[in-house]
């Protein structure tokens, strides 16, 4: 089988006129963009700080098994992130609501530096989920401008699309 016919086309997106096209592992971790740079590293030290900070404040004055819980999830998503595994992403979400709920339990009283790490994590989070290459890597998936046209030349389809 060759590589054009492992693509699989997803449905135009009616806002932006991209589509998403379905790649498997081996093609997207072999693609430049599918491969570890400065900003997927960058996010994996930003959790790797984030993880000993909330390590840190747990020997301080969270309770042990939250305070820990807070500090093992950072730490093994930053793993993932290096490994490229998709869980990765998945797990992000989980790590944001979290911090959501630890930045609301505390308050005004957490001050800033909770209101920054809110941000930071929360601006990852959607990177991850909405970035070019965060999505070939971790996701397998690329966006395509193409016209129906095309991607039926290509995918050897030549009957009617439905225009979406």
């Amino acid at each position: 089988m060759s590589e054009e016919q492992k693509l699989k086309y997803g449905r135009r997106d009616p806002f932006s006129g991209a589509r998403w096209v379905h790649v498997t592992r081996e093609m997207a971790h072999a693609h430049p963009k599918g491969q570890l740079n400065w900003a997927l590293v960058g996010v994996a030290c930003l959790l790797f700080f984030v993880a000993g900070q909330r390590l840190w404040m747990a020997s301080q004055q969270l309770g042990p098994v939250w305070g820990l819980l807070m500090s093992v999830i950072p730490l093994f998503c930053a793993v993932l992130v290096l490994m490229r595994a998709p869980i990765a992403r998945t797990l992000l979400i989980i790590l944001g609501g979290m911090t959501i709920y630890s930045t609301v339990r505390a308050g005004i009283g957490g001050g800033f530096p909770a209101l920054v790490e809110l941000l930071v994590i929360l601006g990852i989070t959607i990177w991850m989920w909405e970035g070019e290459r965060p999505n070939l890597a971790y996701g397998y998936r690329y966006r395509s401008y193409k016209d129906d046209d095309e991607v039926r030349t290509q995918s050897g389809d030549q009957s009617e699309g439905d225009g979406s």
